[in-house]
């Protein structure tokens, strides 16, 4: 939910997933799957309103 309050893209929030080296894959792969279970909730229009 945080990445797209920050209107970060799939792209972008699987980079930074990337980053964080002792993190394992067991748990990156959940988020990313939990950041496309959000995605409807979280409209790029939705995100610049709240930003306004």
């Amino acid at each position: 939910m945080v990445a797209h309050l920050y209107g970060l893209t799939e792209d972008e929030f699987s980079y930074i997933l990337t980053t964080f080296p002792i993190v394992n894959a067991t748990v990156k792969e959940p988020a990313l799957s939990a950041y496309r279970n959000f995605a409807p909730m979280f409209g790029v229009s939705e995100i610049l309103a709240s930003v306004e």
